[in-house]
């Protein structure tokens, strides 16, 4: 290997990125050829890294299947309410309406963290759904 090939270390670093399809096409087949040019033991540590990442993935995408507790909603709600009636200004008038993209940000983590415990919580396991539907290397 010359100082201008990647190595085997690197591929592995590559492997997160094309499980979740972060790379482009161009990047892909490079990546792909460079696979099937490695030995057998790192060639498995990459499909191994890839399978996991996307069962992650899946887990993830599969954990809003279950809606959140009930109570969830309302509590969000309020807290927006309180958050609007706080932002009034000096002389009691409304601000501009407008929440931040920092709080609805905020928000919505909170909400898929939420699904997602609640989700994990009931079984601690990911559905078989998810597990059969989540890509494998050469699929």
């Amino acid at each position: 290997m010359t100082a201008d090939e990647p190595s085997n270390a690197d591929l592995l670093e590559l492997a997160y990125l094309y499980a979740m399809d972060a790379v482009t096409d161009l990047e892909r087949t490079i990546i792909e050829r460079r696979r099937e040019q490695i030995d057998e033991v790192t060639a498995a540590a990459f499909d191994t890294i890839v399978t996991r990442v996307r069962l992650a993935l899946a887990m993830v995408g599969h954990s809003d299947s279950c809606p959140p507790p009930p109570a969830l909603e309302d509590r969000v709600l309020r807290a927006i309410d309180r958050h609007e009636a706080e932002r009034t200004t000096v002389r009691g008038e409304p601000s501009d309406g407008a929440a931040p993209l920092g709080w609805l940000c905020a928000i919505a983590m909170v909400l898929i963290m939420l699904s997602t415990g609640v989700y994990l919580a009931y079984d601690g396991t990911v559905a078989p759904a998810a597990i059969s539907a989540a890509p494998t290397w050469g699929s």
